[in-house]
């Protein structure tokens, strides 16, 4: 039986500084922080273990709760009202470049004011670092290790800290406290005047980049918003993107789907950095692009699908003796997937050069060594089989979806050399590519039905087909993609029209409705002419959003709850991707 404390996963908020980043629950808990960076050990984990995991607490009892982010930023403001008075608790990690900077890497800055009347509030305060003491870090970690033995705690009023109830603020007072590891010679307290103009320099941060994306659909609030959040999950330091800034929150509740997110998956940052490049931040796709070559030194056989968020590709995959969110146990650290081959990686990898070259710019002869020798790749690997895009540990096969993204990535290499003046290997590729092509229009299509097929020799359908129109493999109309459509749409769905993954995944009860699916649903039917469609699907999407505008990576159809790792990149970016193309059609039909 579920005990204690566990809130719905849509009851958390995301606060971050590019750096790391921790969850907000309504009530004031800080229930998941990990410092100095998203994959360093966690300081606090109560998601994870109610009795163990660690919380920092500030919360006002017996209260009603609204809550918002402070315009288009990341500084959250939660208000909790009373029948004596109301009170507002601020909270932010702020960014290093804006205003004085008490500590060494990210922090936590937290304040609580009393607007109206009186309130009361508890502080609780229950670190419980290095994953509440389980498992010996990294040997490559120290300096994540003494950051974390170097935290301390400064605040406005120490009184404010004292254990227990019997605190009070009147309207107008506040108390600020703060966490994070001191510099040298740091101040004792932090008065609340230099704490909000801390917060007032890191909204108008977030604010200043939100201000530069290209979109003005009547969504915008929304599109801005996970537009937010995708560089909230990017590593500013490294130019990667996490999938996630969680670990082994479940696919299903009591269920063994619990994986940890917090590293940079090639497909997953290369398609969120798509997403905002697309709204006009380019500077991200070229320092992502500068990390893929600084991880795997410019080595083709080095490129794997995921690394540490500085470019580290050890993932050692272990447990905690933790209780998991609502009793839902393995609770996994590291990714064991990362041994897996995953053919799919080489065709992002090279979606994600092609957008880093395309603005001009000199292409050097280092560079193109390694875009080559990545479609080399591709030509010599594509006939292998391959774990594919969901990771599942039952073995390699011959998936359709992965020859396809072999394909894409030599017609990426393609385009990259055509644009550039660089032609000594396209014939050959053009050739791998009708070889590609051909073995899967023969393999790959069920010929009773018509339609793709997960795997080579199997009738099995699965969501990644979708992706196929998309890459150009294959246009939406053609009679083999609009049966499969239809295949997936009559046997993949739920009642209200969403996804799941495929049968393994999602109709026999594994886990729930796949939130980036349905979006890649939503871009076919606009393939074929069918927005208004399209536009009824991202609609039922998006209302399993949060009250903040934030989405984990999938969806219970019945309760309506979400599940797994939240926020995820990849949820956010398949929100802006199918907007941009509801957009452009919508002014098309226009």
């Amino acid at each position: 039986m579920t005990r204690g404390h566990y809130l719905p996963i849509a009851d958390y908020a995301l606060i971050g500084d590019t750096r790391s980043a921790a969850l907000v629950g309504r009530d004031g808990g800080i229930d998941w922080c990990c410092l100095p960076a998203f994959d360093s050990a966690s300081l606090f984990a109560r998601i994870l273990d109610d009795r163990r995991g660690g919380h920092f607490t500030i919360t006002v009892p017996n209260a009603e709760v609204t809550r918002r982010y402070l315009g288009d930023s990341m500084v959250l403001e939660t208000t909790f009202r009373t029948a004596k008075g109301v009170a507002t608790l601020t909270d932010a990690m702020p960014i290093a470049s804006e205003g004085a900077s008490f500590f060494e890497g990210p922090w936590l800055l937290r304040v609580l004011r009393c607007i109206e009347g009186e309130v009361d509030y508890e502080v609780q305060l229950a670190p419980a670092p290095f994953y509440a003491g389980e498992r010996p870090p990294r040997p490559e970690a120290g300096a994540a290790n003494a950051f974390l033995l170097a935290f301390g705690i400064v605040a406005s009023d120490p009184g404010a800290l004292a254990p227990g109830a019997g605190h009070s603020l009147a309207s107008g007072e506040a108390i600020v406290i703060a966490l994070g590891a001191p510099r040298g010679g740091a101040p004792s307290t932090l008065s609340v005047a230099e704490a909000e103009t801390i917060l007032e320099g890191t909204r108008d941060w977030w604010e200043r980049w939100a201000a530069a994306l290209d979109y003005d659909g009547a969504d915008r609030d929304s599109i801005v918003r996970s537009s937010l959040v995708l560089k909230a999950l990017t590593a500013s330091a490294h130019g990667s993107m996490v999938a996630a800034p969680t670990a082994s929150l479940p696919e299903r509740i009591g269920g063994e789907l619990n994986w940890d997110y917090r590293y940079a998956w090639l497909r997953d940052a290369t398609l969120g950095v798509a997403a905002v490049d697309a709204l006009g931040c380019r500077t991200e796709s070229e320092a992502y692009w500068d990390w893929i070559e600084r991880a795997t030194g410019m080595d083709p056989a080095a490129l794997t699908l995921m690394y540490r968020i500085d470019g580290g590709p050890e993932l050692p995959e272990s447990t905690l003796n933790f209780s998991g969110y609502r009793d839902s146990r393995p609770v996994r650290i590291g990714n064991g997937a990362a041994a897996q081959f995953q053919l799919d990686t080489l065709g992002w990898a090279l979606d994600a050069a092609d957008r880093a070259t395309s603005r001009g710019g000199v292409l050097s002869k280092e560079r193109w060594a390694f875009i080559r020798g990545i479609a080399e790749r591709a030509l010599l690997e594509w006939t292998e089989p391959d774990a594919g895009i969901w990771e599942v540990r039952t073995g390699d096969a011959h998936l359709v979806y992965s020859k396809a993204m072999c394909w894409y990535a030599l017609d990426r290499a393609i385009a990259i050399g055509e644009r550039c003046g660089r032609r000594a290997d396209l014939d050959r590729w053009r050739a791998g590519c009708a070889l590609i092509h051909a073995e899967v229009m023969e393999r790959g299509i069920d010929r009773a039905s018509g339609r793709f097929v997960h795997a080579y020799g199997t009738t099995e359908l699965d969501a990644s087909l979708l992706q196929l129109p998309r890459i150009g493999f294959i246009a939406a109309g053609h009679p083999a993609m609009r049966a499969t459509i239809e295949a997936l749409q009559a046997d993949l769905t739920a009642p209200d029209g969403l996804l799941y993954r495929n049968e393994y995944h999602g109709p026999k009860g594994f886990e729930g409705l796949f939130a980036l699916v349905s979006f890649w649903l939503a871009d076919c039917l606009i393939d074929l002419g069918r927005a208004e469609e399209a536009r009824a699907l991202v609609d039922r999407v998006w209302s399993y959003a949060n009250d903040l505008g934030l989405m984990s990576e999938e969806l219970d159809p019945g309760t309506r709850e979400q599940l797994g790792n939240f926020p995820q990149a990849f949820s956010h970016t398949g929100h802006i991707l199918t907007a941009l193309r509801l957009r452009a059609s919508e002014v098309g039909a226009g």
